[in-house]
């Protein structure tokens, strides 16, 4: 790949300039609650970064405040698309896909007799969810209509449940 002498001077000025957005990038993060993929969501800041040396004009105001907004902008966006994905697909959840994942090479009966050995101590709400969720695949809003309840009760028994799984593994 072959730069010429001001492209290598914009990459080097870009350098700098990510060494002194990082932290306002990783405040971004930290502001928006994101604690899960937070790799992908400083790349997300960095493009939206070089996006603000794109579209910067000085004429309209100071550069740290533009890349800031640019940036939180981008990020939100991603967060909205991510959410989005998660609403439409229900049946996609990233804790039960790794409890899954490990079951996943057995016969489905013993996947499931399995599953129920550890859970001998939920209750019987926290049951439902692991029928539904883990056994049946099914999404927090289907499960929440066939028990007629609300997706917040739902994803208490979840998080009850998975706790008290993750308790009983950690016995053994």
């Amino acid at each position: 790949m072959h730069f010429s002498l001001m492209e290598v001077e914009r990459l080097d000025s870009f350098e700098i300039l990510v060494e002194n957005c990082s932290p306002i990038i990783n405040s971004i993060i930290q502001s928006l609650g994101i604690y899960k993929n937070k790799d992908e969501y400083f790349q997300i800041g960095l493009i939206a970064l070089w996006e603000a040396t794109e579209k910067y004009d000085s004429s309209k105001g100071g550069f740290t405040t533009f890349a800031y907004s640019i940036i939180r902008g981008r990020i939100l966006n991603h967060l909205r698309k991510e959410h989005r994905y998660e609403t439409c697909n229900p049946t996609y959840d990233p804790q039960v896909e790794e409890y899954y994942s490990q079951l996943s090479y057995l016969p489905e009966y013993l996947q499931e007799e399995i599953v129920w050995q550890y859970c001998y101590h939920l209750t019987e709400n926290q049951k439902k969810w692991i029928k539904g969720g883990i056994l049946e695949r099914k999404g927090i809003k289907e499960i929440a209509v066939e028990h007629h309840v609300s997706v917040e009760t739902v994803k208490s028994w979840r998080k009850l449940a998975l706790a008290n799984l993750r308790a009983v593994a950690n016995m053994m």
